[in-house]
């Protein structure tokens, strides 16, 4: 359940990256024409879905150590507050998350900016 709950967060984030992509294809196109770099074309693109899932995981973390003595009846072998546990689950989900959005972040980086400025 977890790994499928994992790969439905990278794909909602796949798709909210590459959305965001697509309303500003002209302004990535129009950056790269003026000369951007690549590396800030992606950066573009992966800051605000690293802004949103790091806010995501700061609420989760503090759910999770609030809500954590209900879940200790139930764990077995591990305790609730146990930081490695915490510091693993959220390191995952972080690589997870920028892999999920680095690769609408690549297709931003290598947009024509000749083809786009002419569109419209």
């Amino acid at each position: 359940m977890a790994l499928l709950a994992l790969a439905l967060a990278a794909l909602g984030i796949f798709g909210v990256v590459e959305f965001g992509v697509a309303q500003s294809r002209k302004e990535i196109g129009l950056r790269i024409a003026l000369g951007a770099r690549v590396q800030d074309v992606m950066l573009g693109a992966v800051r605000p879905a690293g802004i949103v899932v790091g806010a995501g995981m700061f609420a989760g973390l503090v759910a999770s150590w609030l809500l954590a003595s209900g879940l200790n009846t139930i764990l077995f072998g591990v305790s609730a507050h146990d930081p490695l546990t915490l510091v693993m689950g959220l390191a995952g989900l972080f690589v997870v998350a920028l892999a999920a959005a680095t690769l609408p972040a690549r297709r931003a980086s290598m947009i024509d900016p000749a083809t786009t400025l002419r569109a419209d």
